[in-house]
C-alpha cells in the first residue's frame, strides 16, 4: 500500500505540471510541489518498508526493533516525508477548493485523509492503526476527485473554442 500509494499519487500528479508553468496561485504551486516531493520521499520511504526492512528482520533484526537505530529515535527523514506527503495535498486541495476546481466536500475529503496520515504508527505512537487505511482510502477518494478537472482541463486545451461555446 505504502509504496504504490506514493508511486500512483506521483504519476497521478504529473497530469498536474503543465498548469505550474502558467498563472497558478502561490498556494497551488507551493501545494503542487510539496505534494509532489511529499509523494515521492513516500514511494521511496515505501519501498524500504516493503523491501528492505523484511530482509534486516530476518538477517539483522536488532536494527529494525523497537529500540534499535532505525527507531530510536526515529530517522527523522520518516516524519519528514510524512509532513511534506499530507501537507502537499492538503495545500493542493484547499488551493483547488478556492479556485472551484473541486468541491468544498472533495476538498474536506482530502484533507481530512492527508491530516490522519500525519502522526508515526504504532509502535511509534499511541495512533491506532485503523487511522492509517482509514487515511489512505480517504485521501484516495478526494485525490480521485481530481479525474474530473484533469480531463476537464485536457478537453479545453485540446478544443478551447468549443468548450467556450
Amino acid at each position: 500500500f505504502h509504496f504504490t500509494g506514493g508511486l500512483f499519487a506521483s504519476i497521478g500528479l504529473l497530469a498536474f505540471a503543465p498548469r505550474q508553468f502558467g498563472p497558478v496561485s502561490k498556494l497551488e504551486r507551493v501545494g503542487f510541489l510539496v505534494a509532489f516531493v511529499g509523494s515521492v520521499m513516500f514511494t521511496g520511504t515505501g519501498v524500504i518498508t516493503a523491501f528492505v526492512w523484511p530482509l534486516l528482520a530476518a538477517n539483522a533484526p536488532a536494527l529494525v526493533e523497537l529500540s534499535g537505530p532505525f527507531f530510536s529515535p526515529p530517522h527523522p527523514i520518516i516524519g519528514i516525508t510524512a509532513l511534506a506527503f499530507s501537507a502537499g495535498y492538503i495545500l493542493l486541495a484547499l488551493a483547488f477548493a478556492r479556485e472551484g476546481r473541486i468541491s468544498r466536500a472533495a476538498a474536506t475529503v482530502t484533507v481530512l485523509g492527508a491530516a490522519l496520515l500525519i502522526p508515526p504508527p504504532p509502535p511509534l505512537s499511541p495512533v491506532p492503526w485503523v487511522l492509517f487505511p482509514v487515511g489512505g482510502l480517504l485521501l484516495g477518494i478526494g485525490i480521485a476527485a481530481l479525474g474530473p478537472v484533469v480531463r476537464a482541463e485536457a478537453r479545453q486545451a485540446q478544443d478551447p473554442v468549443q468548450v467556450a461555446a
